[in-house]
């Protein structure tokens, strides 16, 4: 059971009422609102103090070289109340903690938590060891609890598979997997920084915490935010996870959410809305949280996707949305730019091509939907060039050898699909559908109806059609054309050709490019796997 929480009543803090939510709390809205103000009134009115942890926007970030040792009892309350000789009651807090100013002071606790990390994995360590001594341990029945150090490890290897990470000698250090090359904590990336302040704070608060939230995803890589606080909130099921946010999109991800509106504060009463789901947002305030930014990107795919990935980050000067299909990405930006309550925001859309003809994608693109240069998002991975960008990052022998390798095998499947007849049937139906789609219901009786029924139809030749894609794909395999290979031949296991030819899963692979687009650090390849996956993405405006 998690602990109750409590909220200052709508329009009039001085009565409360006392709740408790088996899950997540979501306190979203816009800059100014007053969210971080309401963050602060739940920690201060929290009784028990200890009950109660907050963890600001506003943290310094540096890991120490040597971390200094305290006892478990003074770590923990150093860490909650700013001091170890003081009361256990707010105003401690206050003072020690947050110097009197809890609304902007910059939190510098990072050694506070890493303490009490080492701390338990001492314990835990030594309890073992006296155990192996004293002759009682059985290593065939005796299994070594968890520590809070161990937890962070299984965390971090799955949303950072490219590093290991390692608490060892009073020390934090990083690591290539499967290398000797080790880097201190204090070398550590922006995110990755970030990420173990956030896993330790969570991971070491005492059990049934009230654990406040400002800006979770802040400084975060997008490929990890949401799994992060997923494996976060399993791990601490025990406490109640208060997420204070603007970001739509971190709001829209949580489960079992009760979701707070914020609208408005005037210095000591919030107005707020009780939201049951995000998706009853008014249109206006909805819009009012995308931000800044007014132009809006929808496309395929969902929060976390491969599509948002890539965009949200190719397409950074635009507010990028993903709306699960093709036909709602055509639906929400037509309707948008149609909107005359929305003047001030421009929609574009972004979809694959998906066996479309070009007379059907340069009708879409008058429409301000856009597609890309490739067949399906999971090609732009599998590019000539994104490929060798990888291979010479990952230092694979004679990789240009490999590269033509995974050509001649990429072409013969699409030979194969070509000789059962697979791929240019797709591309007929597809073409079909279009015409089809032409089809207009307003007629003034049945003879004009099956009139214009016959002109359509007589324009669907099945088999010229087939013919005239079956050729289109023979010559692309019997010039060897790698480039219009992956622009017109949709198959997403595809991706395992190019991972088997350098030796990596199919999901490593794709990890690998994700992360080095969204995380800037030299190692990465941030700007080399942007330059090449750059001829195939358009150019929106």
């Amino acid at each position: 059971m998690k602990p109750r929480y409590i909220i200052p009543n709508l329009g009039n803090s001085a009565a409360t009422t006392n709740n408790q939510h088996q899950g997540p709390v979501v306190i979203i809205g816009k800059n100014g609102s007053g969210k971080t103000r309401l963050g602060i009134w739940i920690e201060e009115k929290t009784n028990p103090p200890q009950q109660v942890k907050r963890i600001s926007a506003q943290r310094a970030l540096q890991i120490p070289p040597q971390i200094t040792f305290q006892s478990i009892a003074d770590a923990e309350k150093d860490l909650i109340f700013g001091t170890t000789h003081q009361p256990e009651n707010y105003f401690t807090k206050l003072k020690y903690l947050y110097q009197s100013k809890p609304h902007n002071f910059i939190l510098n606790d990072f050694h506070k938590v890493l303490s009490i990390l080492f701390a338990k994995k001492s314990v835990r360590d030594s309890e073992v060891v006296e155990k192996i001594q004293a002759g009682t341990y059985n290593t065939a029945t005796d299994t070594i609890d968890l520590c809070v150090t161990d937890q962070i490890e299984v965390i971090w290897n799955e949303i950072y598979p490219h590093r290991n990470i390692l608490f060892k000698d009073a020390k934090v250090q990083a690591c290539i997997p499967h290398t000797t090359n080790f880097y201190e904590g204090t070398d550590m990336s922006d995110g990755e920084r970030v990420a173990l302040y956030l896993m330790s704070q969570v991971l070491c608060v005492p059990p049934n915490t009230i654990l406040i939230l400002d800006e979770p995803e802040i400084h975060l890589n997008r490929t990890i935010i949401n799994q992060l606080w997923d494996k976060l909130e399993a791990y601490r099921a025990d406490c109640l996870f208060v997420y204070i946010t603007h970001n739509l999109e971190f709001a829209k991800s949580r489960t079992n959410p009760k979701t707070y509106f914020i609208e408005s504060y005037d210095g000591t009463n919030w107005n707020y809305s009780n939201l049951t789901g995000l998706e009853n947002l008014p249109a206006d305030l909805l819009m009012d949280l995308v931000g800044p930014r007014r132009k809006i990107l929808f496309i395929e795919g969902e929060l976390g996707s491969l599509d948002y990935q890539i965009y949200s980050e190719y397409y950074g000067e635009l507010k990028v949305i993903p709306v699960a299909s093709c036909e709602n990405v055509i639906k929400y930006t037509q309707s948008l730019n149609a909107n005359s309550a929305l003047h001030s925001f421009e929609a574009f859309g972004l979809i694959d091509r998906d066996y479309r003809s070009q007379e059907h994608l340069d009708k879409l693109q008058t429409q301000k939907i856009y597609t890309i240069g490739v067949a399906e998002s999971e090609n732009l991975m599998i590019t000539e060039n994104v490929i060798k960008v990888v291979a010479e990052y990952l230092k694979i022998p004679d990789y240009l050898t490999k590269v033509e390798s995974i050509k001649d095998k990429v072409i013969a499947r699409l030979k194969g699909e070509i000789d059962n007849g697979k791929q240019p049937t797709n591309f007929t139906g597809q073409a079909i559908k279009y015409k089809l789609g032409s089809f207009e219901i307003n007629h003034r009786d049945k003879n004009a109806l099956n009139a214009h029924y016959e002109s359509i139809k007589a324009t669907v030749d099945i088999d010229q059609i087939y013919e005239e894609y079956r050729l289109k794909l023979q010559t692309i395999v019997d010039e060897r054309d790698y480039d219009e290979a992956i622009k017109y031949y949709n198959r997403k296991s595809l991706i395992s050709i190019i991972a088997t030819e350098l030796n990596q899963t199919s999901d490593g692979y794709i990890q690998h490019i994700v992360t080095s687009i969204q995380e800037d650090c030299v190692d990465c390849q941030r700007d080399n796997i942007i330059a090449a996956i750059d001829g195939c993405l358009p150019e929106i405006e």
